[in-house]
């Protein structure tokens, strides 16, 4: 015969409590003062149609405790959850927005990935492989609309030494004629400009522009025309 558990506090750790000893064998009394079970996180009104959920309307994936009580009592996450990428705004809009796709990657890509202007730059997706120079026309192409008829390599450079393995090769895109981008759903909003070099400058020191692979390319393009290589002027 198992052991006979009080339980006090019918909140979320409570219920909790109470599964994981019912789990083992235990009788459990489940005591609370409040006329519904949830603690902070109940539905006031249950059953009413006016009825008004109290605590907390959100459960980010890592809650990945809560998720399996919830599977526990038989709740079907895609029923009882609308899973959306994270988005933590305020009023102004002004927050942190997560693009979608696997946690990790989405949270590095929304934390780091703060409005600004760059070169056209990516990797291909997982699974596709190709030349530097075809993810070249492929990333200016999607991303602005742009095709080049010549690229010229301006050199390869490491996206951050000492830190990681990546590298980036940097091309220059001439005879250019404007089409339709194709954005992906994390590039949307995604806008271009043409500035002068003056411009481009003055958008470095500003802080409009943060980039470093952008700031590389403009180096290796600076280094090119002063051995002679390219002339744009």
């Amino acid at each position: 015969m198992g052991f006979r558990l009080a339980v006090i506090g019918a909140g979320w750790s409570g219920l909790a409590a109470a599964l994981e000893a019912l789990a083992l064998g235990a009788e459990v009394t489940l005591f609370e003062m409040a006329p519904a079970a949830g603690g902070r996180a109940r539905d006031l009104n249950a059953g009413s149609d006016d009825g008004l959920d109290n605590g907390q309307h959100i459960c980010i994936g890592a809650y990945s405790e809560t998720l399996r009580l919830m599977a526990t009592v038989g709740v079907a996450e895609g029923d009882a959850f609308l899973r959306l990428p994270l988005r933590l705004v305020d009023a102004r809009g002004l927050g942190l927005r997560l693009p979608s796709g696997q946690a990790m990657p989405a949270f590095i890509r929304g934390a780091l990935g703060r409005r600004g202007w760059s070169f056209p730059q990516g990797a291909f997706p997982h699974g596709q492989t190709g030349t530097p120079e075809e993810l070249a026309r492929t990333e200016l192409a999607q991303e602005t609309g742009l095709r080049a008829v010549r690229l010229q390599r301006l050199g390869v450079l490491a996206v951050a030494h000492g830190m990681a393995s990546q590298y980036g090769e940097h091309w220059l895109a001439t005879d250019l004629t404007q089409g339709e981008p194709d954005l992906e759903p994390e590039e949307l909003g995604l806008r271009h400009a043409w500035v002068s070099r003056d411009e481009f400058e003055t958008m470095t020191r500003d802080g409009r522009i943060v980039d470093s692979a952008t700031l590389a390319a403009y180096a290796l393009l600076l280094m090119a025309e002063r051995r002679g290589e390219v002339s744009l002027r």
